[in-house]
């Protein structure tokens, strides 16, 4: 049995997301792994993880057996922004571009910590910087151009459907054909550079996203930037459980498993650390779902069936019902009392 001090959360790259977009183009998961020598409980478990260099083997027999040389930017085209958990969510609803570099890049860490991403603005470009592990056995090529077409993909978007960068630079070597590279990344294009990296200029920052819910957006962001700071501080495993919750809120399928497998553990012995600290993990999923909750009805008009839906619960009655038992009125009663 794994001890308290040893439940660390566990590194890789949420891949969910990867599998989806093999088993849409008719691969058979099932068989990659059999064929990589991979292992996943379970292919189709939202918070599916894989060590760095199996994720890249997955990413690169992929792409082989698709015969599809691009397949990373075809990804990216493909991807939903809810596919990404709560960094997908919160980048949905930032105010502006420039809003939604922020929260990519603060949140990512989030998403995947093996990696790293950097926005950097002077007085005429905003420059997007990608770190990637660097594997002595793996070609990164298709994670790289996936991540960097992710946010091509972005602000496109927002901004215009064939938007290409100002300059992109890659680490890996120039590909034999780059007539798609020029198509997507724009012309100005260098590979064999000690940096991944592509430039916008300055003035695209400012434009707005006109669909963002600004109000739950800025709720759903200060929870999680305090709940990370109390990880930060006190390496406590409420707060761990906390943080998932939150950070996965408006999922349906987090429950004790998936926070357990988050946390390198078993449900037992995460049932028994809880129990041991006062609580459990109902306890402290209806307080961290309640204060989210509170703050949306206080500081924004969305709907309580929005709200509900947005933290994970799949009916609203469910979440009236929850609020009820903790606070002893309705969730309209309780916005009539605040506003």
């Amino acid at each position: 049995m794994k001890s308290e001090s040893s439940e660390l959360l566990k590194r890789g790259v949420p891949c969910r997301w990867l599998i989806t977009g093999i088993e849409k183009r008719g691969l058979n998961a099932m068989q990659l792994f059999t064929t990589l020598e991979l292992t996943l409980d379970s292919l189709h478990d939202t918070d599916a993880i894989l060590p760095v260099e199996d994720y890249l083997q997955l990413l690169n027999h992929s792409a082989k057996a698709l015969k599809d040389d691009h397949f990373g930017v075809h990804l990216a085209q493909e991807s939903q922004p809810e596919q990404f958990g709560l960094l997908g969510y919160l980048t949905q609803n930032a105010k502006t571009i420039a809003n939604f570099t922020e929260i990519f890049e603060y949140y990512y860490r989030i998403f995947s910590p093996e990696f790293g991403v950097h926005f950097e603005t002077d007085h005429e470009y905003c420059t997007f910087y990608y770190y990637h592990l660097k594997s002595e056995k793996v070609d990164s090529r298709q994670d790289i151009d996936f991540t960097m077409a992710l946010l091509i993909e972005a602000i496109r978007r927002y901004y215009k459907p064939n938007w290409q960068p100002e300059q992109c630079t890659f680490s890996y070597s120039e590909p034999r054909n780059i007539v798609e590279h020029k198509i997507y990344f724009g012309s100005d294009l260098k590979f064999n550079q000690p940096k991944n990296f592509f430039k916008l200029k300055k003035e695209i920052l400012d434009i707005e996203v006109s669909h963002a819910d600004a109000g739950l957006l800025a709720i759903l962001q200060a929870h999680a930037n305090q709940l990370l700071k109390n990880v930060k501080e006190r390496e406590n495993v409420i707060d761990r459980v906390k943080v998932l919750i939150a950070s996965n809120a408006g999922h349906q399928t987090v429950n004790t498993e998936s926070i357990a497998d988050h946390l390198n553990t078993s449900v037992r012995n995460l049932h028994r650390i809880l129990q041991e600290k006062g609580t459990s993990y109902q306890n402290i999923r209806d307080e961290t779902l309640l204060e989210i909750g509170k703050e949306a009805l206080a500081e924004t008009r969305t709907s309580v069936t929005d709200i509900a839906l947005r933290l994970g619960y799949s009916e609203s009655s469910a979440f009236v019902r929850m609020f009820k038992r903790q606070m002893g009125i309705t969730p309209l009663q309780y916005r009539k009392q605040v506003s």
